[in-house]
């Protein structure tokens, strides 16, 4: 279990739980602790008083944004006036080195050498992987040269890792052959944790006198949140987004348009309120609403989330930025102002809101407008009881409905590419998206396109609510061409523009589309996109922050389609090529795993597997048979080879989650 909550008596409680639990040493682990995050906005409060007395004379800023991120940043700026020198050393414009005496452009991290313990023990090299685009130089080479140092930093770097690392490290050999090993697998552990550690003892975590002053201090919170919330009062909350974080990659337009998975929302951010709340002020979607406490004020459209807290406003943070390149720039509101620090912490949420209609109008660039099944089998779920009462085979062995096709012609053979989809794992954080879109040179239309529904993304993520509006049950379905064996679209195309290949494909071929659309119309699953511009090499659509940039974005191995066609994915069908001919160039046969999509390579979850369905030993095969497994919409006869995994929920008895 972990704790959501920026404070201590909330992470007693946390810990005193998964003591209880057993969690410590198995799921839990003490001995190495994450060194990712130190240091708060606190520390720098000495700091920022110097500066406003004028008692520091340059000040350097390297890598961070915190005229964006620190909470104190009028303050910064106040001070940052008093300071003779300000030197801003980073990879990109931002808000900070709009106001900095001296810009000193960074390499991207791309371009660069770094090293780093993100793990107690554990260090990390990263060399670069391409040439410096642009005239820049490295932050550390800058630094060396101004104190007189005469090695570069890769040198300084490698001299460093000998006396300092190499030095404690157990192993025997060279210096040479360590280095060399080091930047081949990219981290090296000097100082493994030890065999035995003594865990965070039951007795302690869960002692009473210091359980129950965190339980009064959370009661008492609670009750103080309570009392401010009435009349009109509400609480705000600001998150992270999948996509944006903290903002300091706003102006990546393949993040700017890709959907929310809650919300479904691109290309700004939003007040997420309850139902009840939207009826009380009389507010729909798109509405803008004032959101004001006492120490900020922002305005945001208004959408109405079911299951939101009805006392709770959400906004996402990364948002706002006035400074972060064409794409970025005035894109959302900066929820920025809303975050606070309470005993030297951040705080994310604040009480005291009020919230007021403006009159003002903003549309949502949704990809999804409809929420509910309404009772079709598209998602389907079963309890993990039924699932433990039911054979193996049980879901699989049903008969499959009449077909007009021969099926002796449209057998295959050879191999029969599939994909399956464990609705259990996904968790709809979107990496798969952005892994298509890259891989497969997918290009990003505006704001303007999605309103329009012409967004482009060849897999989707589908959000679907049940029960009511106050605890609903949220389950995502990744949703791309399901390469139907019997396929609609197929028959329709007068052009043979979309035809079906010898291993199970359903194919586009572009030079022969002629972009009539009926497949689009004719596809039950909604998973073609039509090309209604020239997105590459048009201004229009040129996101990239310089010309130099927009064929290394490209994929090579991809076509860049052209206007007038249309396009859905191919399950990734240049690596299964390139899959084939590497083995080929070995004198055997392909073997499961060998060849991965791009959407499989990127699920964290491990959700998605790929892999040949004529092979009864494959991975794919064996979740075919499993008794979860299913088809959407295999009632119409298509008889896709995408298949899904139904999601298994194991709920409490008497409750209603």
């Amino acid at each position: 279990m972990v704790s959501g909550a920026n404070d201590v008596a909330t992470q007693t409680v946390v810990n005193a739980i998964n003591a209880l639990l057993g969690n410590y040493e198995t799921t839990v682990d003490l001995r190495v602790p994450s060194l990712q995050k130190q240091g708060d906005d606190d520390a720098l409060a000495p700091a920022i008083e110097e500066m406003r007395h004028g008692d520091i004379g340059a000040v350097i800023v390297y890598g961070v944004n915190p005229r964006i991120r620190l909470r104190g940043r009028r303050r910064l700026r106040d001070g940052s006036e008093n300071v003779p020198l300000v030197v801003a050393m980073t990879d990109r414009p931002d808000e900070t080195t709009e106001h900095a005496d001296i810009v000193c452009p960074d390499h991207h991290y791309l371009e660069a050498w770094a090293d780093a313990e993100p793990v107690q023990g554990c260090y990390s090299l990263g060399q670069p992987t391409i040439r410096p685009l642009f005239d820049t130089r490295a932050a550390q080479d800058s630094l060396l040269k101004w104190i007189g140092a005469t090695p570069d930093f890769p040198s300084y770097l490698r001299q460093f890792w000998r006396s300092e690392i190499f030095s404690r490290q157990r192993r025997v050999g060279s210096f040479d052959a360590f280095w060399n090993q080091a930047l081949h697998d990219g981290v090296t552990e000097i100082e493994p944790p030890p065999a035995h550690s003594t865990p965070l003892p039951v007795a302690q975590a869960t002692r009473a006198d210091t359980l129950r002053p965190a339980i009064r201090a959370i009661e008492t919170r609670q009750q103080a949140a309570r009392t401010a919330l009435g009349g009109g009062r509400y609480e705000v909350v600001v998150h992270e987004t999948i996509a944006l974080r903290d903002g300091r990659h706003a102006n990546n337009p393949w993040l700017q348009e890709l959907p929310d998975p809650i919300t479904s929302l691109t290309w700004g951010n939003c007040a997420a309120i309850a139902p009840s709340v939207a009826a009380a002020l009389g507010v729909a979607n798109g509405d803008v609403i004032s959101i004001a406490t006492a120490g900020a004020h922002v305005d945001a459209p208004v959408y109405i989330q079911r299951g939101q807290a009805p006392g709770c406003v959400a906004l996402a943070l990364g948002y706002g930025r006035t400074h972060a390149g064409k794409v970025g720039r005035g894109v959302g509101a900066n929820a920025f102002p809303f975050v606070r620090l309470v005993d030297g912490r951040r705080e994310y949420r604040v009480l005291n809101a009020t919230l007021t209609k403006t009159g003002r109008r903003e549309p949502l660039a949704l990809t999804q407008l409809h929420q509910a099944l309404e009772g079709r089998p598209i998602v389907q779920e079963i309890s993990l009881a039924s699932l433990h009462a039911q054979p193996v085979a049980a879901a699989h062995g049903a008969e499959l409905p009449l077909s007009l096709w021969d099926e002796s012609e449209s057998a295959h053979h050879g191999h029969l590419w599939g994909m399956s989809i464990d609705l259990t794992a996904c968790t709809g954080c979107s990496a798969c998206v952005v892994a298509c879109q890259a891989e497969n040179n997918v290009p990003v239309v505006g704001k303007d396109e999605v309103l329009r529904a012409r967004e482009m993304h060849w897999l989707r993520i589908d959000r679907y609510h049940a029960g009511s509006d106050d605890r609903p049950q949220t389950v995502f379905q990744p949703m791309m061409c399901q390469h139907c064996n019997h396929a609609p679209c197929e028959t329709v195309c007068p052009v043979l523009a979309t035809v079906h290949s010898s291993e199970g494909l359903n194919q586009q071929v572009y030079n022969r589309c002629i972009g009539t659309r009926y497949c689009a119309n004719n596809c039950p699953y909604k998973v073609r996109r039509f090309n209604w511009f020239q997105y590459a090499n048009n201004a229009r659509f040129d996101y990239t922050m310089n010309d130099r940039l927009e064929a290394m974005v490209l994929n090579p191995d991809v076509v860049v389609r052209s206007r007038g066609v249309m396009e859905k994915c191919s399950l990734c069908t240049q690596r299964i090529q390139a899959g084939k001919a590497a083995r080929d160039a070995e004198h055997r046969d392909v073997r499961d795993g060998d060849i991965r999509t791009a959407c499989q390579q990127a699920c964290p979850a491990d959700a998605i597997v790929f892999g040949d369905l004529n092979d009864p030993h494959s991975r794919i095969a064996q979740l075919v048979r499993d008794g979860r497994s299913y088809h959407v919409l295999d009632e119409l006869g298509t008889r896709p080879n995408v298949s899904y995994l139904a999601k298994v929920r194991n709920p409490l008895e008497g409750s209603h989650s």
